[in-house]
């Protein structure tokens, strides 16, 4: 899979927030602690004050605009969000976050609009964006790379949905995303788990004899009251699937889960502890000690 065509879950616009918000500390404690592009030569009674209003100027342009942005895209775009997607929206947003802090700079020192200075404006604050951006798109590709969105043929998916009607095999899972055509239909044994990312959640499946990523866009609130018995939450990022648990160990402070045909282990809040614990004693009749 290439880098471009990679699934990414598009964040919440509470979670680019936050991000957006540590961006903004991020710039205010560079420019107050080691005063880069003049601004040390820069004296004023509420300098400080006024650096920090850089910081202030991203957050509410570069929230604006994305908040804006989700209500122009499309479903169709949401349900299949890529990191393509992600870069697009990213440079949208630093290009408006830098186009404000540029006007924030003519009105500050009153200087006016310029084309030129916009231009070097824009340079200098690319330039610093280099990094942490590219450091940004790396981390997305190395955790999604091995995932791909769930996207069954409209043949394959007309068959199984007619198999359900007839009852050919009442035992499958039907889940809806939260996008309008987004419909599926699973063996519940082929589903080993279900591990959260804001308003998306991945999939571990069975498929071809092989443990799988699958992304939907839908919450784990949402999925959890489509799904039968046999699941259960186990910590606020997971659901398992009982009767694929292989092992538990740990005891109610730090509990963890062993599933088949996935390699990391499964967090276990202090809730589910006990319960999780009394499941695998007597799936495995064996007594397990802390």
């Amino acid at each position: 899979m290439s880098v471009l065509n990679t699934p990414y879950p598009r964040p919440s616009t509470f979670h680019f927030l936050k991000v957006i918000g540590g961006i903004s500390l991020t710039v205010i404690f560079i420019l107050i602690v080691f005063q880069p592009f003049g601004t040390a030569s820069f004296h004023h009674p509420y300098k400080y004050l006024l650096l920090s209003g850089y910081g202030i100027v991203i957050f509410v342009s570069g929230g604006l605009f994305y908040i804006f942005s989700s209500y122009l895209l499309g479903d169709k775009i949401l349900d299949k969000w890529t990191v393509t997607y992600e870069i697009l929206i990213l440079f949208a947003t630093i290009s408006v976050s830098q186009a404000a802090c540029f006007l924030y700079w003519a009105l500050l020192f009153g200087k006016g609009f310029d084309i030129q200075k916009f231009i070097y404006f824009f340079e200098i604050a690319s330039s610093v964006s280099v990094v942490p951006v590219s450091g940004y798109l790396i981390y997305i590709y190395q955790k999604y790379k091995d995932v791909n969105y769930l996207n069954l043929k409209p043949e394959e998916q007309n068959k199984t949905h007619n198999n359900q009607n007839q009852n050919a095999d009442p035992i499958l899972l039907h889940l809806k995303g939260s996008g309008k055509n987004e419909n599926y239909f699973l063996e519940p044994d082929n589903l080993i788990l279900i591990s959260s990312e804001d308003n998306y959640v991945i999939l571990h499946i069975i498929e071809n004899s092989k443990a799988v990523k699958k992304m939907v866009r839908i919450t784990m609130n949402e999925i959890e009251k489509q799904l039968n018995h046999n699941f259960i939450r186990v910590h606020r990022s997971f659901i398992i699937n009982l009767n694929r648990i292989s092992g538990f160990y740990g005891n109610i402070n730090n509990s963890k889960l062993v599933m088949e045909g996935i390699k990391n282990h499964i967090p276990v809040s202090r809730t589910f502890a006990d319960k999780i614990k009394s499941i695998v004693e007597k799936k495995t009749k064996t007594v397990i000690r802390n």
